[in-house]
């Protein structure tokens, strides 16, 4: 039996299972109105399937009158049954806002924390008035460190999360990921950040207590950490550290010189391939990028430090790591201190070389449009 038929014949089982054991999917007339396939179709957007997830990867630039990876978020509240529990760093999507009112509306339990200062801007605090005036309960964070999370949860069952901001810019213009997990436990643990988030505790007043930080699939392994409180970076650095042959990354914001040591010495003394791209308009001052590029022309064996910068006109937004082809780390948390130690963040580790290689191919897309940095890492 080939790969496909049975990532197919997973993905199967999963929507039998979700349609039997949470019965939201089909609607009080018997209609079906929730659907786990991949909705959007703009030539932009990458979607790809397996048995517990959907993985969906923008491919800039977007025409002003297609939706992007957008449309599935909005298709999975459209199909809610009980509660949409939303945490956004920003928001400017009218179509977004108005698939909460509709939800909410219905009699779905619609609830939200979000990043206060990126919502100042008059059309933004215009679409949480819209919000608010429908009673829809808000959460702002109220602190200068970001709540910078990204993420959704349907009926406490399904989880949207990813680098993809709630923006105009994110879906037409910028490099994003976002995946949708249909895995109970992780939605167990996105439903405990959330609760924590809408009690007021966030960052280091966050506690630590995810219920299934590990998971198990069926061969698959899932991590999963929330920072400030569970020590993310470290975690980070320590799957790094394991890699046997390759370490392919693309970071919006890279400053973290430990994570950045441990890939270089791995270069260095263990023959390892390190390819990255940088967002080019961070990957000057406090960026590790200089670093690693100095380091590239010193390597005495067989292993590589290639770098490059996004050639996005916008932003390269992707914050993730694959390791050996097999491993693949991604979420909403950037590689930099502020995000080990002051942000709201979330992070995935998947031990599943069927979805590493889906983010692997959006590795080399965006690595293979990206540009040789003159020295210190600037632009040609």
């Amino acid at each position: 039996m080939n790969k496909r038929l049975q990532n197919l014949i997973k993905f199967l089982i999963v929507v039998l299972l979700a349609w039997f054991v949470w019965k939201y999917i089909l609607s009080d007339e018997g209609e079906a109105v929730l659907t786990l396939e991949p909705t959007a179709t703009a030539t932009a957007t990458e979607v790809s399937s397996g048995g517990y997830y959907t993985a969906y990867f923008t491919n800039p630039p977007l025409e002003a009158n297609h939706q992007g990876i957008e449309s599935s978020l909005l298709a999975l509240i459209g199909g809610a049954r009980t509660s949409v529990h939303g945490a956004f760093f920003e928001l400017d999507l009218p179509e977004l806002v108005e698939a909460l009112l509709v939800a909410n509306s219905r009699g779905v339990e619609v609830e939200l924390v979000y990043d206060d200062d990126q919502m100042t801007d008059p059309d933004r605090e215009g679409l949480l008035s819209r919000l608010r005036a429908a009673g829809i309960p808000m959460v702002p964070d109220e602190r200068s460190a970001f709540m910078h999370n990204k993420f959704f949860v349907i009926d406490g069952a399904i989880v949207w999360t990813g680098s993809f901001n709630f923006t105009e810019n994110a879906s037409h213009k910028n490099n994003e990921n976002a995946v949708v997990f249909v895995v109970p436990q992780i939605a167990a643990n996105y439903e405990r950040e959330f609760s924590e988030m809408f009690a007021g505790e966030f960052g280091v007043t966050s506690p630590s207590d995810t219920p299934y930080p590990e998971v198990s699939l069926d061969g698959v392994s899932i991590h999963n950490y929330f920072a400030p409180e569970d020590g993310v970076m470290a975690k980070v650095i320590a799957e790094v550290r394991n890699a046997e042959s390759s370490i392919d990354f693309l970071a919006f914001s890279f400053t973290d010189v430990n994570l950045a040591y441990t890939m270089s010495e791995l270069a260095m003394e263990e023959d390892l391939i390190v390819r990255g791209v940088f967002e080019s308009r961070q990957s000057t001052g406090s960026s590790v990028c200089p670093y690693l590029m100095s380091r590239s022309a010193n390597i005495p064996g067989n292993g590589v430090i290639d770098i490059r910068l996004d050639g996005n006109s916008a932003t390269m937004h992707e914050k993730l790591i694959i390791i050996d082809s097999r491993i693949v780390i991604f979420g909403s948390f950037n590689f930099s201190g502020n995000a080990d130690e002051n942000n709201d963040e979330n992070l995935l580790i998947v031990y599943d070389p069927v979805l590493a290689a889906e983010f692997e191919r959006e590795f080399e897309r965006v690595y293979s449009q990206g540009i040789v940095p003159e020295d210190g890492c600037r632009r040609p």
